[in-house]
């Protein structure tokens, strides 16, 4: 059985961080609202209802942020199991820099931050190291065609 694994594992994680980044951080927040306060008019004092709804604006900002964070993680795990799935199979990958395209039984797996190492043993005994987005096909060991 043939699979085409859809790698987007690291990339959804990529978009939820860059979508979070592009509004106010948590400490450009804590500026603001330090700013804010000490610039404020002594005769007229932040009100309780503004300074309630700024309070809880920065405890959703820190929730998303930890969201952030946790989705980060699921998406790492995920794609490391990906990695770790595919050895012993065999792997059809292309080589970024020339264009070849790379087959061979999946030997190690390396995984190191965003895209999980997968060594490749090819037919003529030479070693190929790509990356696990590279990966076009997978056989799996163990089922059949």
């Amino acid at each position: 059985m043939s699979i085409v694994s859809s790698l987007g594992s690291s990339d959804a994680g990529n978009a939820i961080t860059n979508a979070t980044t592009k509004q106010l951080g948590k400490d450009e927040f804590l500026k603001l609202l330090l700013t804010e306060m000490k610039y404020q008019d002594a005769m007229d004092p932040l009100k309780d209802k503004d300074f309630i709804a700024q309070m809880a604006q920065f405890s959703s900002l820190e929730q998303t942020t930890n969201l952030v964070d946790e989705f980060s993680k699921v998406a790492q795990r995920s794609q490391n199991n990906e990695a770790l799935s595919m050895l012993g199979g065999t792997a059809k990958a292309v080589d970024t820099d020339t264009g070849e395209t790379l087959e061979g039984i999946v030997t190690s797996i390396k995984l190191n931050g965003d895209d999980p190492e997968l060594t490749l043993m090819k037919t003529d005994g030479k070693i190929s190291v790509v990356k696990l987005s590279q990966i076009s096909d997978i056989s799996l060991a163990g089922v059949p065609n």
